[in-house]
């Protein structure tokens, strides 16, 4: 080889090194690379600048001429496990860099070997999670703290469904006792000698004012009633255990048909069920989803033509999507969010309802682990899907 040839590599040698050390100093993270003795042999800017030192301060020296004690231990330990072992290492752990605050981090190293495979050394790069353990620590506790808010609420819903319920009994007892109170009176005035302007301004009293005002009363608490207990329910549907099976979904959407034999014959109403994949659920609580879910196909249906409800299921890598097709009214779509809402109703004067069933079936839904919602079209009708794990580990998991 020429001296010519001898200067062409080292120019290309050196402009190779230089394009290295450009690229890694480009590089956010601080990175370092060292020989098999424990030495610095070079970094980028980023290690440089995160210690407060210069390349020059840092090449030749050791974890012990740079780093406190207790640090220094940590990184000395972990490279010569390292360098005996070979391979790549990576671990978490906490450090000071030169602002003096502590970060978490995650040291992510490597050796490298020579042209006869030696180990020459290891380099490395560290990648800062401080700002997404903080993250991570404040989602936890917004977690914890949702939780306890949320079997708060479920005790203070409790305890006032189960309050309120008292005075409510009052209220249809003494309904009742006036209801028949005026009746006695009647037979009393029907004893009397009264004129007939009297006696029929009393018969228009005890026979039409109070019984209408009776009326009002009786439906206004079969209505509280009503509300309460949905409450009650849906308070309960909190603390209910769940019990993890495998369903047979097309056995069980058999049944809820059969148990709604008479409401889809009234309907004049078509159910129409495909194959449906198994999933891991809770019976009784997936038996209550479709239920709601074919009751409000066959409530919304439209008056222009016969009800058709569509059942099927789709299998997917990680669950079964199942889908609850009607030929109805459809939903508007500014409601399709409000669907889900307490005590929220589609059409108040509409067919009747408490306006729960969707809550108690999102719920419910959350509980197993998987997710529902819906796709509607006014005029048109609504599909309304439900997604669960098919195995029990994922169901848990969610």
């Amino acid at each position: 080889m020429t001296e010519r040839q001898r200067d062409h590599l080292m120019d290309e040698l050196i402009n190779q090194v230089r394009f290295l050390q450009t690229l890694i100093d480009a590089i956010p993270n601080p990175i370092f690379y060292m020989d098999s003795n424990g030495l610095y042999q070079g970094c980028n800017r980023s290690f440089e600048e995160k210690w407060g030192l210069s390349r020059e301060e840092i090449v030749g020296k050791t974890a012990y001429d740079l780093f406190p004690c207790q640090e220094a231990d940590l990184f000395d330990s972990a490279d010569r496990q390292l360098l005996e072992a070979g391979g790549v290492q990576v671990y978490e752990t906490q450090l000071r860099y030169d602002d003096k605050s502590l970060h978490s981090v995650i040291f992510y190293k490597a050796t490298y070997q020579d042209t006869a495979g030696r180990t020459e050394g290891l380099v490395g790069t560290i990648v800062d999670i401080t700002d997404r353990k903080k993250a991570e620590t404040d989602r936890d506790r917004l977690m914890i703290e949702l939780q306890q808010k949320n079997k708060e609420l479920e005790g203070i819903v409790y305890v006032a469904s189960h309050d309120l319920r008292s005075p409510l009994v009052n209220v249809q007892g003494f309904s009742r006792r006036l209801s028949k109170s005026c009746a006695e009176i009647e037979g009393i005035i029907s004893a009397l000698e009264l004129s007939g302007e009297v006696r029929e301004r009393l018969s228009q009293i005890l026979s039409v004012s109070i019984p209408k005002s009776l009326g009002f009363i009786t439906s206004s608490v079969e209505k509280m009633d009503s509300l309460l207990s949905g409450l009650l329910r849906l308070s309960r549907l909190g603390r209910a255990a769940i019990c993890f099976e495998q369903l047979d979904m097309r056995t069980l959407v058999s049944s809820i048909i059969e148990s709604m034999a008479f409401q889809i014959e009234s309907a004049s109403a078509t159910i129409k069920v495909g194959e449906l994949a198994g999933c891991v659920a809770d019976r009784v609580q997936m038996g209550q989803i479709f239920s709601n879910l074919i009751d409000n196909a066959i409530k919304y249906g439209s008056a222009e033509r016969p009800v058709v409800v569509c059942i099927s299921s789709e299998e997917f890598a990680e669950g079964v999507r199942y889908c609850v097709e009607d030929n109805g009214i459809g939903i508007p779509i500014d409601q399709q969010d409000k669907i889900w809402e307490i005590f929220n109703r589609l059409n108040p004067g509409g067919p009747p309802g408490e306006g729960l069933g969707l809550t108690m079936a999102r719920r419910i839904i959350d509980r197993l682990g998987g997710s529902i919602w819906v796709e509607s079209e006014p005029g048109v009708g609504s599909r309304f899907y439900v997604v669960l794990p098919k195995s029990q580990g994922r169901a848990q998991e969610g």
